[in-house]
Formats: structure tokens, C-alpha cells, sequence
């Protein structure tokens, strides 16, 4: 199948060839206008998604694009809008999960849709939305494991999740039943990977090599261990 992370088009079954041509040429575009890290900069590339949405609701190319646009904007117009924008990009990411389960941008869109969307629910939501967004993610690094941007939300996640209170994982327990496993030490090898990606060698070997220190002990360990040469091959 066709990777959604290539800009090729999928056929539109339109009758006039420019149309898809066009729509590659609005695709990159918005991906210049998301690299601006300026409000007038994503407001525009909104806009011009929002102009080809409706003929392109099957394009998960259009689709990732369209609910990225959203969180976007997030942090640059008012509480309301924000909360409005938000569920609009949950389901539009949503949309472009069902147009093509196998894109890993789509899996990644919508956990990041999920975890904004924490914001506004109660406890048991915030929980049961925790356990989707990682499992969003899961998914996405799945499909492309490269994506070290997706690597470093899931060490957020496992670092938050470890760094939880008794307290609070004993509330979590009573609302929701369970809580997903995480430690520090599985936080640690997801933020590695992050430096390895960055170039900054100094700090992934200084936590490689405390890495190696070490016990093995489980299987487990022994692939982690694996895990780390790699690694320090890398630095």
C-alpha cells in the first residue's frame, strides 16, 4: 500500500488530472505554513484545508493535515476556540483513521487530538483518554518507528505515568480499575532515542552508559540491553 508519509497522491477518481496535481502542490504547501511556528502562518494553511475538505473526505493525506491545522492554532486564539478547535481536530483525526488505519501520522494526530482533549474532560475521562493515547502512539511508532517525535510523547507519558503519587494511582484505580504500566527506566530509553535522533551524543551516552551498568536479569532486559549497543553504536 501507499505510505501516507509520501506526498504521492491517491487517485481521486476526478475526471481532470490537474486537480490532483493541485492538491499535492496545497499538501506541501501546508507543510511549509506548519513549519513557520507563526499564528497568521497555520491560520492560513486551516484555511486552505478547509477549502478542499469536502471533496477530499476519503484523502487521509488531507485529512492528518486538516486535524494537525486545528491543534495548530491552539495555543494562539482564546479558550473558547481553543476547546472548539480541538474536537473538531479529534474528529477529523479520527476520519482520517478510518480513511487508512495503516498511516502512522493519522494514529499520531489523533493521540495528540486525545491528549488535548484531557484538558477539558473529568478524572475517569482523563484516564480513559490516557490509555488511548498511548495506545494511538503505540501505534503510530509501529508504523513508523523513525518518527522520533512520536518516541519522545511516549516517554512523556511513560515518565508522568511513573512519576504519578500513590494517591493518585490508587484514584485512578478506583475510577477506571487499572492504571497502564510505565516506569522511569522505560521513559528514559523512549528520551535516549530523542538525543540519538538530536545529535546530542554527549547526553544520550552519559545515560546509555548508566544504562549498561545495570543488572540483566529477565529476557527482557537482555533485549534491552541489545537496545543500548545499538545505541552507543550510534554516538
Amino acid at each position: 500500500f501507499l505510505s501516507c508519509e509520501s506526498l504521492e497522491s491517491i487517485p481521486y477518481r476526478h475526471p481532470k488530472q490537474e486537480i490532483t496535481v493541485n492538491v499535492d502542490e496545497l499538501l506541501k504547501n501546508v507543510d511549509q505554513l506548519h513549519a513557520n511556528y507563526d499564528a497568521k502562518s497555520r491560520r492560513k494553511a486551516l484555511d486552505k484545508l478547509k477549502s478542499i475538505y469536502k471533496r477530499h473526505q476519503q484523502n487521509v493525506q488531507v485529512l492528518w493535515r486538516y486535524a494537525r491545522a486545528h491543534l495548530d492554532l491552539l495555543e494562539y486564539v482564546s479558550q473558547d476556540d481553543a476547546k472548539s478547535l480541538t474536537y473538531s481536530g479529534h474528529d477529523i483525526a479520527k476520519q482520517a483513521i478510518s480513511a487508512d488505519d495503516n498511516c502512522s501520522q493519522a494514529h499520531k494526530w489523533y493521540g495528540l487530538a486525545l491528549g488535548a482533549i484531557i484538558t477539558y474532560e473529568g478524572n475517569k475521562k482523563k484516564i480513559e483518554l490516557g490509555f488511548e493515547f498511548k495506545q494511538e502512539m503505540d501505534r503510530a511508532i509501529e508504523l513508523n518507528p523513525s518518527d522520533y517525535e512520536v518516541i519522545g510523547y511516549i516517554g512523556r507519558w511513560c515518565y508522568e505515568c511513573a512519576s504519578l503519587s500513590w494517591l493518585e494511582k490508587r484514584a485512578a484505580q478506583m475510577l477506571y480499575g487499572s492504571l497502564p504500566s510505565a516506569t522511569v527506566s522505560e521513559a528514559r530509553e523512549y528520551l535516549i532515542k530523542c538525543y540519538v535522533y538530536e545529535r546530542d551524543y554527549k547526553n544520550a551516552r552519559h545515560w546509555l552508559i548508566q544504562a549498561q551498568e545495570v543488572a540483566t536479569i529477565t529476557t527482557q532486559d537482555q533485549e534491552a540491553e541489545k537496545e543500548v549497543a545499538k545505541l552507543l553504536s550510534q554516538c
